[in-house]
Parts: C-alpha cells; sequence; structure tokens
C-alpha cells in the first residue's frame, strides 16, 4: 500500500506541477508579460524535465522490486533444501502412477488474463521436476495444485 500511496502522491504532484506552470504561462502571456516563443519554452520545458522525472521514476521502480526479490532470496537461504525424513524413514521407491494435466488453464479469482494456457504436463513416477520462472508466473500456485491431488 505505501508504494501506491507514494505513486498516487507524485502523480498529484506532478499533475499540480503541470497546471500551475501552464496557468502561470498562459497568464504572463495574457498581461503581455510573455510572447508565444515563451510559451513554447515553458511547455518544452516541462516535458523535458517531465521525461527526466518519469525515467528517474522508473529507475526507483526496478530498484525496488530488485530488493523485494532479494528479500524473498535471503528469507529462502535459512530454509533448509528438502523435507526432513522421520528417523525410520525409508528410501521411497516410486514405481508406478504419474501426475498429468492436459490442456489446464488456470486463473486467480477477479483477474482476466490467466496464469497457465493451455498447460500439458506429465510427470512419471520417480521423475524430479523443478520449477523455474519469474515472480507472479504461478509457480506455487501450480505446486499447491499438484498438491490436492
Amino acid at each position: 500500500m505505501a508504494f501506491t500511496w507514494a505513486g498516487s502522491s507524485q502523480l498529484a504532484l506532478l499533475w499540480f506541477i503541470r497546471i500551475a506552470a501552464t496557468a502561470a504561462a498562459l497568464w504572463l502571456w495574457s498581461c503581455g508579460q510573455a510572447s508565444a516563443g515563451d510559451m513554447a519554452y515553458v511547455i518544452t520545458s516541462y516535458l523535458v524535465l517531465n521525461g527526466s522525472l518519469r525515467d528517474t521514476g522508473q529507475y526507483v521502480h526496478q530498484l525496488q522490486r530488485s530488493v523485494n526479490e532479494m528479500e524473498e532470496l535471503v528469507a529462502l537461504r535459512g530454509e533448509p533444501l528438502g523435507v526432513a525424513d522421520r528417523a525410520d524413514a525409508r528410501p521411497i521407491a516410486i514405481e508406478a502412477g504419474a501426475i498429468r494435466f492436459e490442456d489446464v488453464t488456470f486463473r486467480y479469482a477477479g483477474q482476466d488474463r490467466p496464469i497457465d494456457q493451455h498447460l500439458t504436463v506429465t510427470i512419471s513416477a520417480g521423475q524430479r521436476v523443478g520449477l523455474v520462472g519469474p515472480s507472479g508466473s504461478g509457480k506455487t500456485s501450480f505446486v499447491k495444485l499438484i498438491q490436492r491431488l
């Protein structure tokens, strides 16, 4: 929510600056203290400044996303690499069966765009599978779906 509020505040401030600069230039022009060239200069200066601020905002946004992803990686660093076996556990020997998805489409409630579309996967007995992909691509949802089976 803090990111949303900060972005909304920045947008409101930019609109205020845009309106104030344009109003001041129009007022000076109506009073005869500014020419059409001065008006063009004010508008062009604003557009150049706005472009630079937008680029800076994009860099800050990318930095925030990178920090968030690094926090997730640091949190995962302390997690065990696997599930601990009981002391009397024997090695598992899965010799038959499979998990099969055919033409599965998955989307979260309230979203129009599906995360997975026409997904077809077969995981044979004893096969090890690694899930890789960017944040938000549905890796955790896929694992939770398999756990329900």
